[in-house]
């Protein structure tokens, strides 16, 4: 049985704040609060952080089980790793690797959760990492206000995501294919606004927006294990 939240709060830290006063001050754990905000595991918090609060609700939920469908805590696991990635950048670069680390083994971990071994899953995970490298690149330009640095990085991850697309189309010519790839595209536009937003200052308006890619990346990830499972199964038939 695992614990589940169904309402988020941003709280930013104030003079004399402690991960326990934070914790008894909204009703959750300790462990709730790293959960969701992995750089203080490398950093000690101070006045004017942003931090991404989880309410406990009473329900629990069964683990999945199923070996080909990707369990909730698997996707929301590397969600919240890509997050914490992305503001330990603009926020915390010395420790930002290390979380940065862990997505990656998480995001890997997730793939192989999948018993499929085709080409199209192995081609996959490259280009979520490839967004996901490409993002905290972008960050870590910001960071240092290199802006022209920036500009040329955002060119040329366009026309990288252009040159990934075609590829990816050819692997399997099909509307559930291509409509994951579109999706995946879509979704890291919606990243690089909410990077845009930590940098503006504008958390509020930040942690808003990582709600709704929150969800269309549970989708996404919904959408991609029903596709290799189907595929397996093609297979299996044939």
């Amino acid at each position: 049985m695992k614990k589940t939240f169904k309402n988020f709060t941003l709280y930013i830290t104030k003079k004399d704040d402690t991960i326990e006063s934070i914790a008894k001050k909204f009703g959750c754990e300790v462990d709730d609060i790293y959960q969701f905000n992995k750089m203080i595991r490398y950093h000690n918090i101070f006045p004017g952080m942003p931090l991404h609060i989880a309410i406990p609700s009473e329900e629990r939920v069964l683990e999945i089980e199923k070996k080909d469908t990707f369990a909730p805590i698997h996707a929301y696991d590397n969600i919240w790793y890509y997050r914490s990635t992305l503001i330990a950048y603009l926020y915390f670069p010395f420790s930002a690797d290390i979380i940065k680390e862990q997505e990656k083994k998480n995001l890997h971990a997730l793939f192989s959760s999948l018993s499929n071994q085709s080409s199209n899953k192995l081609q996959l995970e490259s280009f979520i990492s490839y967004l996901h490298d490409s993002n905290y690149v972008l960050t870590q330009c910001i960071e240092k206000n290199a802006i022209s640095v920036l500009k040329n990085e955002m060119e040329r991850k366009k026309q990288k995501c252009l040159e990934y697309k075609k590829y990816l189309l050819t692997l399997h010519p099909s509307d559930e294919w291509s409509s994951i790839v579109e999706d995946l595209l879509a979704v890291d536009m919606s990243w690089q606004t909410f990077i845009l937003k930590y940098a503006s200052k504008k958390a509020k308006e930040g942690e808003t927006l990582f709600q709704q890619n929150m969800e269309k990346e549970i989708t996404l990830y919904q959408k991609i294990s029903h596709f290799f499972h189907n595929k397996k199964s093609d297979c299996t038939n044939h």
